[in-house]
């Protein structure tokens, strides 16, 4: 854990972790005092003459002209009073250092992994689902924040219990002995009975929280389908079911974490009154020396009790969230060390402008764990300012090309090049200058001009960008005859507007940074006719002005198309229109 720790943590993190162990031993110094100063307060109760006796408490009396019985315990329980103060205020002090430090690191870890994931290629997304990777950045880091304070809190009470232990030895090496062997062993054996028993709860808590994110998903985002077929009981009783195996998981890790205080209470107190009974019946010493030690070993039981608790604790809160900690360290190192921004380390030039023409030669690709290629060996060409259209049955390959075509997915073998510039090598200069329509527009619940500017913060949209693409996609007059124009929320998914509207909103995002290039996959396939009519308008208001390649299957899509391409059987076919009958 600690090779994993010091892999996740970067420099600074691990500056202010130096920094917190020196304010926990400081803690357990303060902790030791609060105890130790009872027993010259406790012995001088019972014997003022130990002031006379003693060199340090003499030396004390005669600095402070401490001339009475009275005067000397007033400035032992004033001294005990400004000790007690003290080590409270730097302990909370500590404590708060400590939960801020598991704060940001929580804060810091979440950003890295969502950093990370939407850095990775689209191929990686291909094979994950979203509700793992929900958990991951939000659950996921929240145990591993939580091991963090545990893991602080366990080292502090460990020099605690170290620090009173030597001290109590000092006292009486039988009572401490007796009581400290008790303690290792009851404890120790503990702990390597329930460290897998809790590891397992906390491996399975992590499976259901996965679950849980999942059919939160699935329920919230189909809320439309599940109405109309009646099927919320479905959905409710499926997250029920992970939900409540997730809080069972919950429930037992806290139960094994509370029996503890039990188990180390017992074994202290059992160990202690044996230790009483031996010294009734076998030991000489003075009764007030015995009952002094007893008094003293009482005022750290109150502190040490607590804490071996504690060790129990935090040892399993560690071993409970073991399975995030796993899963972001080998996230992190797979993800960080493989070279998955090789495209845009490759790149070449700095600045590009397409002038002449998309060469797609020799592309042959097979996603990931297949062994059949959906392209194979395709070739074809699209010169600037035509409208090309790509046709074929469902499953040839269409979408494939298309996400290939867009940089999202490099082929095994092949090139797409765009005035000879091979796109993947320059992936950056090449998004500048496309647009991409896909078939469902995503649209965040936020306002029209925020979702067509859509990535960029407010104060930097360009008002003139966003009027110009929405003149482009013949939605101005609608937008500008809203009571709130731009400012009109769309709602989640754009479920505020018409499967029209949100299309032509998807459109005016491709083209608000106004790039030479458009994508359109299936842009109109799920529309009705007479929308698809309207859309198409403002598609093909485009043509001749930017180059668009066009994913269909409707004939009516394609008919204003100056270059046609069949994909069958993993081959680009050029095909003239009026061989085109019938598309499927």
């Amino acid at each position: 854990m600690i090779n994993k720790l010091a892999y996740i943590f970067d420099r600074k993190d691990k500056i202010k972790l130096f920094f917190l162990f020196i304010l926990i031993v400081i803690g357990s110094f303060l902790e030791l005092a609060a105890v130790a100063i009872f027993s010259p307060f406790i012995n001088f109760l019972m014997n003022p003459s130990e002031v006379e006796n003693n060199g340090i408490l003499s030396r004390i009396s005669t600095q402070f002209h401490l001339n009475t019985y009275e005067q000397f315990l007033t400035f032992m329980c004033i001294i005990i009073i400004i000790i007690y103060v003290a080590k409270n205020i730097f302990l909370l002090f500590k404590q708060w250092y400590n939960i801020r430090f598991s704060n940001d690191v929580q804060n810091r870890l979440a950003v890295r992994m969502l950093s990370v994931y939407m850095r990775e290629p689209y191929t990686f997304h291909l094979n994950k689902n979203i509700a793992v990777l929900q958990r991951s950045i939000q659950n996921d880091t929240l145990q591993f924040s939580i091991a963090m304070v545990n893991m602080v809190q366990l080292l502090s009470e460990i020099l605690v219990c170290f620090s009173l232990g030597m001290m109590l030895f000092v006292v009486s090496r039988s009572m401490a002995m007796i009581v400290a062997l008790l303690l290792f062993v009851c404890v120790g054996l503990y702990m390597k009975i329930t460290r897998r028993f809790i590891k397992k709860l906390g491996k399975e808590f992590q499976f259901y929280s996965a679950k849980i994110y999942q059919w939160i998903n699935q329920s919230l985002s189909g809320i439309k389908e599940v109405k109309v077929l009646s099927r919320e009981e479905f959905f409710i009783e499926s997250f029920g079911k992970y939900n409540k195996l997730a809080v069972r998981m919950n429930g037992i890790n806290k139960l094994i974490q509370g029996s503890s205080k039990y188990l180390v209470e017992t074994v202290c107190m059992v160990g202690l009154f044996l230790v009483i009974i031996a010294r009734i019946y076998y030991s000489q010493h003075d009764t007030s020396t015995f009952v002094a030690q007893l008094a003293v070993f009482a005022m750290a039981a109150f502190r040490l009790l607590p804490a071996a608790n504690r060790i129990n604790e935090h040892f399993s809160t560690m071993n409970y969230a073991s399975a995030s900690i796993d899963l972001i360290y080998e996230d992190l190192v797979e993800i960080e060390n493989h070279d998955g921004t090789a495209a845009r380390k490759q790149e070449t030039q700095t600045d590009w402008n397409f002038e002449n023409s998309i060469v797609i030669r020799n592309i042959s690709y097979a996603y990931p764990n297949t062994d059949e290629n959906v392209l194979d060996d395709a070739c074809c060409e699209i010169p600037k300012g035509k409208t090309a259209a790509f046709i074929g049955s469902s499953g040839a390959g269409k979408t494939t090309l298309a996400d290939i075509i867009l940089g999202l997915l490099p082929p095994q073998r092949g090139k797409v090049l765009a005035d000879g510039m091979d796109i993947f090598k320059n992936i950056d200069l090449w998004h500048k200058q496309v647009g991409y329509i896909p078939q469902v527009i995503y649209l965040a619940d936020d306002t029209i001009r925020n979702n067509i500017a859509f990535g960029v913060n407010e104060e930097s949209i360009d008002e003139a960008s966003v009027e110009a693409a929405l003149k482009k996609a013949q939605l101005y007059d609608f937008v500008d005859n809203l009571p709130e124009g731009l400012d009109t929320f769309v709602g989640d998914r754009g479920i505020r507007l018409s499967g029209g509207q949100r299309q032509r909103i998807g459109i005016a995002r491709a083209l608000y940074h106004d790039p030479e290039i458009l994508v359109l996959d299936e842009a109109t396939s799920a529309l009705d006719n007479e929308t698809e009519i309207a859309v198409m308008e403002a598609i093909d208001s485009l043509k001749g002005l930017k180059t668009m390649l066009i994913i269909a299957h409707r004939m009516t899509t394609i008919k204003n198309a100056d270059i046609i391409y069949e994909i069958a059987d993993g081959k680009i076919t050029k095909r003239d229109k009026k061989d085109i009958i019938d598309i499927t």
